[in-house]
């Protein structure tokens, strides 16, 4: 298994850093690679697909395992469960002083070239 993450900093309150997360529908205000439709509540089926700055990349479908307002967990198959499965998580963190840290994590496992699934390309960018 890859995995791959990233942190930032932001002045902003963590509960606003959340709601600009789960705001899908605002996505294409401030996100140009990233499309997203569905709701962020466990068990939801939601539907990623590349937004204009992202050619090349698939559409999936992942399930979203955990929305309880510090933390956005899915897990997404490409073509066939147990293939190449990727989990993507946010981390929001309250940094005190209406400051907040956004983590971003994937992990990526191809069952055919365990050593080559990269969370850094294709999907998982």
């Amino acid at each position: 298994m890859k995995e791959l993450g990233t942190s930032v900093d932001i002045d902003a309150p963590a509960e606003t850093v959340w709601d600009v997360l789960v705001d899908f529908a605002a996505y294409p205000e401030w996100n140009p690679r990233t499309r997203i439709t569905g709701t962020a509540a466990e068990g939801e089926r939601l539907v990623v697909a590349p937004g204009p700055d992202a050619e090349g990349m698939p559409t999936f479908r992942p399930t979203v395992l955990r929305a309880d307002g510090t933390e956005l967990r899915w897990l997404g198959h490409l073509y066939v469960r147990g293939l190449f499965d990727g989990e993507h998580v946010f981390t929001v963190d309250d940094l005190g002083d209406d400051r907040s840290r956004l983590t971003q994590s994937d992990s990526a496992y191809c069952r055919l070239f365990p050593d080559r699934a990269d969370p850094g390309v294709g999907v998982y960018r």
